[in-house]
């Protein structure tokens, strides 16, 4: 089922399944700042990633001391989320523990996740709550994909990534889907960075504990932009496949290292919560008409 909220800057949709943001549509001119999806390349647009962000050693985690089967980013990308809330200008979907979802996450646990559009920008909120009688361990991220040359006339090399400050920083290295112990120097003192395909040939550009609040996607020579705010979250993906877009991904959570073999409450980056505990955290997509 497809929701769309509209304003007077923005017209936005999102598909209750896996509660996903589906268009990015400016009404001056109808310009789609979302990728649309390409099965051969990368067919999904913006999914929630919970209750695992990247990927699990050897596609199973474990904990107390039994193993458990868990797929790329988790399963709320491809569950159906219940429709709860709708006005002119925000949304509220809801995802709820299900017998098949507890043979594999054996938490009871509640994901709501809303859009709210305010002037040219939308929020993007989640919550999560455990249900249960016991402590909770999760991990949460964003994955929106968004055009890559934005304007017509503009190339993928045409663009930067602008970082709301010059930061220093390694990249981690990624070997299947997981994180390599190497990590090797990527920015320094630097604000911008210059996009390039063979820039991901060895998959997402992947940061760990930046002081950054927030990104920017542009052109050297275009106008329009997208800003990603994502103030407090400590992990950050850039990524994308030979296509025209670019993935920014704040994470709350990262895949596995190669070498790890411990229990999921020993994961890096997880998170957890106390029974009726519940934990919030929000981003924000601007567009730059």
């Amino acid at each position: 089922m497809q929701t769309t909220l509209r304003n007077s800057h923005l017209e936005i949709q999102v598909d209750s399944f896996g509660a996903e943001l589906n268009h990015i549509i400016s009404l001056d001119d109808r310009t789609e700042y979302l990728w649309q999806g390409d099965p051969g390349i990368w067919g999904r647009r913006a999914p929630v990633l919970f209750p695992i962000v990247g990927k699990v050693s050897n596609g199973m985690y474990r904990f107390n001391g039994k193993e458990y089967p868990m797929g790329q980013h988790g399963f709320a990308r491809d569950e159906e989320f219940e429709l709860i809330g709708s006005s002119g200008d925000e949304v509220t979907f809801r995802l709820r523990d299900r017998p098949h979802l507890l043979r594999v996450y054996p938490f009871p646990f509640e994901l709501l996740v809303s859009y709210r559009l305010a002037g040219s920008g939308i929020a993007v909120k989640f919550q999560v709550r455990n249900t249960g009688t016991s402590m909770m361990w999760f991990s949460i991220g964003a994955h929106p994909g968004f055009s890559c040359p934005i304007e017509p006339g503009l190339a993928f090399d045409d663009y930067i990534v602008e970082f709301d400050r010059a930061i220093t920083a390694s990249r981690h290295l990624i070997e299947d889907g997981l994180i390599r112990r190497e990590a090797e120097p990527f920015l320094d003192g630097q604000s911008t960075l210059a996009l390039y395909p063979r820039l991901f040939d060895h998959d997402a550009i992947v940061l760990k504990g930046t002081p950054v609040r927030h990104v920017i996607l542009r052109a050297t020579g275009g106008k329009k932009f997208v800003r990603v705010e994502f103030p407090g979250w400590p992990y950050l993906g850039i990524w994308t496949k030979p296509g025209p877009f670019l993935c920014i991904e704040p994470w709350y959570g990262i895949a596995d290292s190669v070498s790890f073999v411990g229990d999921l409450a020993a994961k890096e980056g997880i998170l957890r919560l106390e029974p009726a505990g519940k934990f919030e955290c929000t981003y924000r997509i601007v567009i730059g008409i």
